[in-house]
């Protein structure tokens, strides 16, 4: 009987030995898999910060591009189109839709109202809610100057 005490003692202890062992060999899988997983993070969030960087980059000398070729003489004039929503002196803000520009009229501005039977308007006769059409070039800093304005509220 001590015999099979002493195999069962022998055995446990084999037992307990080996669960230990692999209970150190299973936390040091544990972090191999977690510093993996670590590493694989870290360089997703590198790569995601320069792709995004390098795209607004790539946006801003696009910018550049337009704002110049609006700048040159090869495009003279731009239409914008919508109802003018300020007036504030010689700047009008116009707004189709959710977007809106300002644009100032420089001085001698061409006017015209349709629908009045008028061929000439001036600036006092642009109303707050007028839907306007107006040509416009694009200064050297980005802003917008109308060169002729039509009124089709007929007002």
């Amino acid at each position: 009987m001590e015999r099979g005490v002493a195999i069962q003692q022998i055995v446990y202890l084999k037992f307990k030995n080996n669960m230990s062992n692999n209970k150190k060999q299973f936390q040091y899988q544990h972090w191999q898999v977690v510093a993996l997983c670590a590493s694989i993070f870290l360089i997703g969030c590198l790569s995601g910060f320069l792709c995004s960087n390098l795209k607004s980059s790539q946006r801003v000398y696009a910018l550049e591009k337009v704002l110049n070729v609006l700048d040159s003489q090869v495009v003279p004039s731009i239409t914008s189109y919508g109802r003018v929503t300020d007036i504030n002196g010689n700047k009008i803000t116009i707004a189709f839709n959710e977007d809106a520009i300002t644009v100032t009229a420089k001085d001698g501005v061409r006017i015209q109202t349709l629908g009045s039977g008028r061929s000439a308007a001036d600036l006092s006769q642009i109303k707050i809610g007028d839907m306007l059409n107006v040509d416009i070039t694009v200064e050297s800093d980005g802003s917008f100057v109308a060169n002729s304005i039509m009124n089709f509220s007929g007002k």
